[in-house]
């Protein structure tokens, strides 16, 4: 059986129980951060600077701006494909693959575009990026209409 899933290279939360549980639980590269996030009429603007002691620096700084209203990705599409994941793979202490099922309901998205100022998150992990236009969607919380595009 084949199960289609994500692997995280790292995850950074402001949260420090999330980070807690997600590293000693599910055994996830969280990484605790200072975060800032601001909505703006048809943007947001979104800061991250990792603070975990001994975890490779990495910050991040974009604005981003929605361009449509949010939809479900339609079946057989990119979008569909990349945001149904219902499984999330890592690595446990003893260097094996750990698979762990997640449900979630069917995101909706909006194609966004953004204006990245500061990215070092892939560099801390000793990954580069491919030089192209990164492919953003935007997902708004449920029932969040003050992040909706007009």
């Amino acid at each position: 059986m084949v199960y289609r899933g994500v692997y995280f290279f790292s995850l950074d939360a402001a949260n420090p129980v999330a980070v807690a549980l997600g590293r000693g639980i599910f055994k996830l590269p969280y990484f605790r951060a200072r975060m800032r996030l601001r909505i703006a009429e048809n943007a947001i603007r979104y800061t991250s600077q990792r603070t975990h002691s001994g975890a490779p620096p990495a910050s991040c700084e974009r604005g981003i701006g929605r361009l449509a209203r949010s939809t479900a990705p339609r079946r057989g599409s990119l979008e569909h494909w990349l945001s149904e994941r219902y499984c999330l793979y890592t690595v446990d202490s003893g260097g094996r693959a750990v698979r762990t099922h997640i449900h979630h309901p069917q995101w909706q998205l909006q194609p966004a575009e953004a204006v990245f100022e500061r990215n070092t998150m892939a560099a801390a992990h000793a990954l580069v990026l491919p030089p192209m236009e990164p492919l953003l969607h935007f997902s708004p919380p449920p029932g969040c209409d003050r992040v909706a595009a007009p």
